[in-house]
């Protein structure tokens, strides 16, 4: 969470809005956790479960919408209803960065935390 829900003010790495004085625990409980499915989300995918990946992905948004997780459930999707998921795969990583470019800084987080909960 970069910006405070309630006043929008800047945030850096404590649990309460330094501008409106916010208790931000819970908000930043649940953004870890949707970040975490978000994370099993992706490592399904990687071992072409996308059934068990669409489930974390509804999870995920259930706690925090974003278009990124919106793009990879669309993604999952068509590799469930389709014959042949590894053909989709193939073009799928650049496609989702062509449909959402500014989610770049979103997808290197989630990146980053993939790779710090491997």
């Amino acid at each position: 969470m970069e910006r405070c829900p309630i006043c929008r003010g800047r945030l850096d790495a404590e649990t309460q809005c330094r501008r409106c004085g916010a208790d931000l625990t819970l908000a930043s409980q649940t953004q870890a956790e949707a970040e975490s499915l978000t994370s099993q989300a992706i490592k399904q995918m990687l071992d072409d479960n996308f059934v068990q990946s669409k489930h974390f992905l509804e999870q995920s948004l259930a706690l925090e919408h974003n278009s990124f997780n919106h793009q990879l459930l669309k993604f999952v999707h068509q590799c469930i209803n389709s014959n042949s998921p590894a053909h989709i795969s193939e073009n799928a990583p650049s496609q989702l960065l062509v449909d959402s470019p500014k989610k770049l800084p979103l997808l290197k987080r989630i990146s980053k935390s993939f790779r710090a909960h491997s």
